[in-house]
């Protein structure tokens, strides 16, 4: 009996939604209200019922397969069963902060207030959930001492911040934050996971002429009229040459340097990616300044984004690949990041290098 009730009104919210659209299209709304009805009845009450994880999913069972908040509701029936149990709730926030964050920045990025912008019932339907979930999820941390880290455009790079790469940000002062990629997450006073983001890249490094302007002189052979459209040799290179950086170092960086074409550019990544960062201590052999140059040089010539996994994350196939464990007797760390050797790079949503990590794996010690 139950099944068939909620089948009718899964009916009753179709033909609602449905006749909102044709309402949107034909009239601007002034004051939208998503879970209003043209033809009446109860059924506001039945949406009002419902709970947040039943109307997720059964926005998932109406929305289109292509529609970007289908992720965000996804993560939120999850985060909903949590909610009930807060020991859960802390466990989980405990034990994979990373996992946490990343969920919640969906639920940031989608609620009614977030960056983009609902375009139908549905989607309106699901960014009120969202936005409900969000403040619930507010309601239960804030009294444990949690609170996130969220910054903002323009705020300067501090301790609670990690930059995964740099864009052209007009207004935006260079060094500056641009963009936030992932919220982070602190305990009281302590930084438990830094939030991610995308720093200002400097007015000389988004200036046409610099871009296409070569090293003088330049210690290294450039490609040659017509070949695959790669960005021009960039001025570090040669800077580092004539630094005097060990070959050793230097043919990796150089290789980076002469890329033409994606394979071309997956090969130099590989070898590279220790230089970049990680535990290996070969990223020392760089300044800061260096290493930062190059990396906005990545993010601006090729739209790379770094893969930086924390120690905590779970291991990712995907995105990371183990070469050595540790062993540990605690059952939440296992298969998680002991160690990041290497970063990862990933460019338009798509890994052509994974990061390079030591995972924790499950064991007494002996």
């Amino acid at each position: 009996m139950l099944r068939d009730e909620l089948e009718r009104a899964r009916e009753e919210l179709s033909r609602a939604m449905a006749a909102l659209d044709r309402a949107v299209v034909q009239t601007p709304p002034t004051e939208p209200n998503p879970t209003s009805t043209t033809d009446g009845g109860d059924l506001e009450a039945v949406w009002a019922d419902a709970s947040p994880s039943m109307r997720a999913q059964f926005l998932l069972s109406v929305l289109p397969e292509q529609a970007a908040i289908r992720q965000a509701l996804h993560e939120a029936r999850g985060l909903h069963e949590m909610l009930g149990a807060p020991d859960r709730l802390v466990e989980w926030l405990i034990g994979y902060p990373t996992l946490f964050a990343q969920t919640a920045e969906l639920l940031c990025r989608f609620r009614t207030t977030g960056e983009i912008a609902a375009s139908s019932a549905g989607e309106r339907l699901a960014a009120v959930l969202l936005e409900e979930l969000w403040t619930a999820l507010q309601r239960a941390l804030e009294p444990r001492g949690w609170n996130w880290i969220l910054p903002l455009p323009g705020q300067q790079l501090g301790e609670e911040h990690v930059a995964v790469g740099a864009v052209a940000a007009g207004g935006i002062p260079p060094g500056r934050i641009a963009v936030r990629v992932r919220l982070g997450l602190r305990r009281g006073g302590e930084i438990v996971l830094p939030a991610q983001v995308r720093t200002a890249l400097s007015e000389r490094a988004v200036d046409p002429s610099v871009l296409t302007a070569t090293p003088d002189p330049p210690p290294v052979s450039r490609p040659t009229a017509g070949s695959p459209g790669g960005p021009a040799v960039p001025a570090w290179i040669g800077r580092l040459q004539r630094g005097g950086l060990s070959q050793d170092y230097l043919g990796p960086l150089t290789r980076l340097a002469q890329a033409q074409d994606e394979p071309g550019l997956i090969e130099a990544l590989t070898g590279a990616a220790p230089l970049l960062g990680g535990s290996s201590g070969l990223s020392a052999t760089l300044s800061d300044a260096d290493r930062t140059e190059l990396l906005e040089w990545l993010s601006r010539a090729w739209e790379l984004e770094l893969i930086v996994p924390s120690v905590g994350d779970v291991v990712d196939p995907a995105q990371h690949r183990s070469v050595g464990s540790r062993r540990t007797a605690h059952l939440h760390e296992a298969d998680t990041v002991a160690r990041l050797q290497a970063p990862g790079f990933r460019r338009q949503c798509r890994v052509l290098v994974p990061a390079v990590v030591v995972h924790y794996s499950l064991g007494e010690f002996e």
